[in-house]
């Protein structure tokens, strides 16, 4: 490419399907738990946010052009930070509303930074960014889940999972995780591509896979387990890499 300006694919379409499945999964149902507690009512939310998803990506996608990147960071930031507002809602003690409304505007907002951030970022990168946040998620879920022993009660022998510290322990790895991501390709000697990112998800599960079975048995304490799990991951991580 050297001596010729690039000129980013435009994925236009790309958005307008994303969003709105991302309407139908995540958007759509955070606003109608945001805004009533009445099924009629949740219905009739739900469908509006869901057809209002399409027609704002639509309307968007004629007024601008949209990269790949744009494209990949909206849709990751858009779904996940559907999850981190349900999560921080929660981790503030939130009723069913608040974590709707957390939801909601995280995504919505989710989507914009994703737009803005995109605009000078390779899709790589952004494969690279949500990699790190969804992994150290993962590790962190796994070494919660059997430090309780199972999802439905923790130490103390009450509450479902998570709790709310455990929210907020699971929304701080996913902040640091987006920071680790998007550092990960500066680092290293060689160009990482998207299909390199991808590959990490492979090589991480045979390692937890190999992990597991070695460590794996009735005598095994849950702290050996969740060890093995999150080692072995983070072992095959950099064996892939």
């Amino acid at each position: 490419r050297a001596g010729k300006r690039f000129m980013p694919i435009t994925r236009n379409n790309d958005l307008v399907r994303n969003q709105t499945i991302i309407g139908l999964l995540f958007y759509a149902p955070s606003f109608a738990y945001a805004i009533t507690d009445d099924d009629a009512g949740a219905v009739a939310a739900y469908l509006l946010a869901a057809g209002g998803s399409f027609f704002a990506a639509s309307e968007l996608t004629r007024r601008m052009e949209i990269s790949d990147a744009q494209n990949a960071y909206a849709t990751h930031f858009a779904s996940r930070g559907t999850l981190m507002g349900v999560g921080l809602a929660h981790a503030l003690g939130g009723d069913d509303n608040w974590l709707g409304a957390g939801g909601f505007l995280t995504g919505i907002g989710g989507t914009a930074l994703g737009l803005a951030i995109g605009r000078n970022r390779s899709v790589d990168e952004a494969a690279a960014t949500g990699f790190g946040a969804d992994a150290l998620v993962l590790m962190t879920g796994i070494g919660q889940v059997f430090g309780r022993d199972g999802f439905d009660e923790d130490e103390s022998g009450s509450g479902d999972y998570p709790s709310r510290t455990e929210a907020g322990v699971v929304l701080g790895s996913a902040l640091v995780g987006y920071q680790l991501g998007a550092l990960y390709p500066r680092f290293v000697r060689y160009n990482v591509t998207e299909g390199d990112v991808r590959s990490l998800w492979v090589t991480g599960g045979i390692g937890m896979l190999a992990a597991s079975a070695a460590v794996g048995g009735e005598d095994a304490s849950n702290d050996a387990e969740a060890a093995a799990l999150i080692g072995g991951f983070a072992a095959g991580v950099v064996a892939g890499n």
